[in-house]
């Protein structure tokens, strides 16, 4: 245990400043800080104060004024060590009170005892000093002395006066003798009066002795009965003992207080007001903080300035934890790692691979525990356009998230929640029908491809927008593609590939590359097969004639061309001068290809479309 004592202090009644001589207050190595304890000696009591703080080496700051009377250089000691402990202080303070108990021994034996006295100092010096019963001795001893003296002097007044009768006749010449017999009894006589004034001033310490002597006999006396009344079980034990009782502080006192590894960090209980508190002193930041107080008017345990709370090893509370009562869920980096139960805020395009159509709405993701760390179900909460939409997955500790299953409501029963539940099978006249909802399920009918009326966002139940979009493998659209045969999959190029690590699988196409869409035309069976894709083409359409001919020329023109007279037959091509007439020819497609009053055809826009029934 370590005490610091160096220099001594001066304290004022009623202020907290304490002003040190020759103390080392701020060095901080030495461990003097903020609710240390300040114990002062006085002859009979030993005083306790609290440190609120440390200015400087040689002034201190104490939690609450001085009650005692101003004092200088008055000594002190404060525990520093961190294994002081209540047990320890409590040693200590039953140490000082058996030193004064040692002392006031001495001074009785002072007061009432014969020969010399030893007692030692508080600074472990020893002094030796005479008794008072020795003094009192010394004293009368001298008095006996004095009267003696007197006793002489009376005697040689009596032999001067006697000497200054017989020699009247010599009185001139004994006139000085005279004198100084005179001179001399004068001064016996005050002798004689300084010896009464010592013998009664004697008398008086002899008096005054006694009665100390009686006082401070009375006073062992009492302490002594004092000692023998007090209840020593109430006492603070010492380390080792059993404590039993119960140990009470006022609403004000610093209260218990323990020390770290770190002598600079602690931790206070201590009540407050109406209140209950565990404080923290954090070293590093310089400031106390509080980690759980109890509060009478809301009759309640608060955790504060704390970051987690376990229970069995298992956390249970900690910083970023939602749940009832929170307006928002807690923020994720990566919702692929593994994420204990709770509430977590995100948006659908965390999840590339739910079957949203690249949208990018609120949601929240709430992670359900299980009794295995292996696995655990996640649900996610969509607001889609005020409508909402929840899915389902399932996290493996060791394949990691699986794919989303959609739950089916009766808010999004369409066809963007394909196979989120089974047909219904009911039947009918021995006729089976299947039931999504309020929708008939054609199983029959399943890869039917059509140009539809109407919108791709308003297609009617089942049916799906042909222009080659991926579906999960494991998602009902998905499933229903796989099921299809392996030549219809083949013939429209429905294929299975791997994106961001999941399979997918697509639905047919109406358009090439360039954007154009297809004419459906029946296959052939020869170059033309099921699916099979054709480029642009058109019907030849051919015509010929012979140049040069003058006559019969109608014999030598073929295909969309035929023989007529010419237009212009003066830059015909005969001469003048032979007399011949001139012939040209037409053009006319319709001897190949049948015309009409109308250009056909006229094109409509359609939405091509598969029907896969979920």
């Amino acid at each position: 245990m370590s005490w610091y004592k160096t220099g001594t202090i001066n304290v004022t009644k009623g202020s907290n400043i304490v002003t040190g001589i020759g103390t080392k207050w701020a060095n901080q190595l030495l461990g003097i800080s903020a609710g240390r304890m300040l114990l002062l000696q006085s002859s009979n009591q030993i005083e306790i104060y609290e440190i609120a703080s440390v200015q400087s080496d040689t002034q201190l700051t104490l939690a609450d004024d001085y009650g005692g009377e101003s004092k200088t250089g008055v000594i002190y000691q404060i525990p520093t060590s961190p294994t002081v402990s209540i047990e320890s202080l409590a040693l200590r303070i039953s140490e000082m009170l058996n030193y004064y108990q040692t002392q006031l021994n001495a001074w009785q034996t002072i007061l009432t005892g014969d020969g010399k006295v030893t007692l030692t100092a508080p600074d472990g010096s020893v002094v030796t000093i005479i008794s008072q019963y020795s003094i009192q001795q010394e004293l009368i001893k001298l008095i006996e002395e004095s009267k003696v003296y007197v006793s002489e002097s009376a005697k040689n007044a009596s032999s001067a006066q006697k000497a200054s009768t017989s020699a009247t006749d010599s009185a001139n010449t004994a006139k000085t003798s005279a004198d100084s017999a005179n001179k001399s009894a004068a001064a016996a006589s005050v002798s004689a009066k300084n010896a009464s004034d010592s013998a009664n001033l004697i008398k008086t310490s002899e008096t005054n002795a006694k009665t100390s002597a009686n006082a401070a006999a009375k006073s062992a006396s009492d302490a002594k009965q004092w000692a023998s009344t007090v209840d020593t079980s109430t006492f603070v034990k010492k380390t080792g003992d059993t404590v039993t009782g119960q140990l009470t502080f006022e609403y004000k006192a610093c209260g218990i207080k323990f020390n770290y590894e770190n002598p600079d960090n602690v931790t206070v209980i201590r009540p407050t007001g109406d209140n209950f508190s565990f404080y923290f002193y954090d070293a590093g930041k310089k400031d106390w903080f509080t980690k759980l107080r109890y509060t009478k008017d809301g009759n309640a345990w608060r955790f504060e300035n704390i970051d987690d709370v376990a229970i069995n090893g298992k956390s249970a509370l900690k910083v970023g934890d939602y749940g009832i009562g929170g307006q928002t869920g807690a923020t994720v980096n990566n919702f692929d790692e593994r994420l204990v139960g709770g509430f977590y805020q995100c948006r659908t395009s965390n999840f590339p691979n739910l079957p949203l159509n690249g949208r990018d709405d609120s949601a929240t993701l709430l992670a359900y525990p299980s009794n295995s760390e292996h696995w655990k179900v996640e649900q996610l909460a969509v607001v889609n356009n005020k409508i909402p939409r929840i899915y389902y997955r399932t996290d493996s500790k060791d394949d990691g998230k699986q794919n989303w299953y959609e739950a089916i409501t009766t808010a999004n029963a369409s066809a963007d929640i394909v196979g989120a539940i089974p047909a219904v099978k009911t039947v009918v006249n021995n006729t089976p029908t299947y039931m999504i909802g309020s929708h008939v399920v054609f199983k029959d009918a399943i890869g039917d491809q059509r140009l539809m009326p109407f919108r791709r966002d308003e297609l009617p139940f089942g049916w799906y927008f042909r222009n080659g979009d991926n579906y999960l493998l494991s998602s009902p659209q998905g499933k229903v593609l796989n099921g299809l045969s392996a030549n219809y999959k083949n013939d429209h190029r429905i294929t299975i590939k791997t994106i961001n690590g999941q399979q997918y699988i697509n639905v047919p196409t109406a358009f090439s590359a360039d954007g154009r869409g297809f004419f459906e035309r029946a296959a052939d069976g020869a170059s033309r097969q099921v699916g099979s894709v054709e480029d642009d083409a058109i019907r030849e359409i051919w015509g010929h004639f012979d140049t040069g001919v003058v006559t019969n020329h109608y014999k030598y023109a073929q295909g969309v061309f035929s023989g007529g007279d010419a237009v212009n037959p003066e830059n015909g091509g005969a001469f003048a001068s032979m007399q011949a007439k001139t012939y040209g020819y037409n053009f006319n497609a319709s001897r190949v290809v049948p015309t009409a009053n109308e250009n056909r055809p006229l094109n409509i826009g359609m939405t091509p479309v598969i029907y896969l029934g979920v």
